[in-house]
């Protein structure tokens, strides 16, 4: 009896084993073709649109973006390339699949994939890399409550769809528009909106205080686009510094030499006038008592008195 039970578990042990490659082989096939119905992309990437069929049996195929011809595959195995994709676009005529470089913004939208065979939707969205939002705030004092209602504005400059966040006292809120009560007894309070897609995220901050019935706040942390402008007005004065100074040096250069040429003009002048002091008797004392020497409109002039 023994014997029957260790071929009985046997046979089910080989039947389990099958039934487990069948499945991993059929989940391995539709996972080949598998075709994302939404892709998320940065600008500047590059996509490949899955036709989600292999190119068997496939005479004519055709890819269309927004209803425009974007790629098409005749009989002859051909692509060919249309429209503002152009240098961009190209169809494999291997596995019918569609692939755009250097993405734009204005790739975005629904790209379809007609043949014989099957018809594939994909819907693609293209996202630009983010920068730090910029902000901006504006108070209106309450006289009845005595308080300040605060509201602030973030803006992204990135382009795109976006979507906002602001985080303020442990509280986030959706939305890039923000209003929001504080006090003059409190202490200061920090805004920061978040601005993020599906790509990434960046963050910028404010910190402001109600000073009262003067409605005006305080801000003591500008909006961190502000940082990379200051940074690069301080790298731009140090590379003007550099470049002046070889002109300075130069310049400095030039100077010395003409100093040293005018001190050779003086010395071969001085030369000269003690020529005509030595050349000068003692016994001519009668006829020139003085010998003066004057400049007039810059040439030396010896004059005889």
């Amino acid at each position: 009896m023994a014997r029957p039970r260790c071929l009985s578990l046997f046979a089910c042990t080989s039947m389990l084993l099958l039934l487990l490659l069948i499945s991993c082989s059929f989940f391995h096939d539709t996972a080949a073709f598998e075709c994302p119905s939404v892709v998320h992309k940065r600008v500047g990437d590059t996509v490949e649109f899955s036709s989600c069929l292999p190119p068997e049996g496939v005479t004519n195929a055709l890819w269309t973006y927004q209803d425009e011809i974007v790629a098409e595959l005749h009989e002859d195995r051909k692509g060919f390339e249309r429209y503002q994709f152009k240098g961009r676009a190209s169809l494999n005529p291997a596995n019918l699949s569609l692939t755009v470089r250097r993405l734009t913004l204005q790739d975005s939208g629904v790209y379809r994939f007609y043949s014989e065979v099957n018809n594939v939707t994909i819907t693609l969205h293209v996202h630009a890399s983010l920068t730090p939002p910029v902000l901006t705030v504006a108070s209106t004092w309450n006289a009845s409550s005595e308080s300040c209602t605060v509201s602030l504005d973030c803006n992204s400059l990135s382009g795109g769809e976006v979507a906002y966040n602001w985080t303020v006292k442990n509280q986030t809120l959706s939305g890039s528009r923000l209003q929001f009560t504080i006090r003059p007894q409190e202490a200061e309070t920090t805004f920061t909106c978040t601005v993020f897609n599906f790509i990434g995220e960046q963050s910028a901050l404010i910190t402001v205080k109600c000073n009262g019935n003067d409605n005006m706040i305080e801000d003591s942390s500008p909006s961190l686009l502000l940082l990379p402008l200051m940074s690069g007005l301080i790298i731009g004065s140090l590379l003007i510094i550099l470049l002046l100074l070889p002109l300075v040096f130069c310049s400095q250069s030039k100077g010395g030499y003409r100093n040293r040429m005018n001190q050779s003009q003086s010395v071969n002048q001085d030369e000269t006038q003690q020529h005509v002091y030595s050349s000068l008797l003692h016994g001519d004392g009668s006829v020139y008592e003085m010998l003066r020497v004057s400049e007039n409109a810059g040439n030396t002039v010896l004059r005889l008195e």
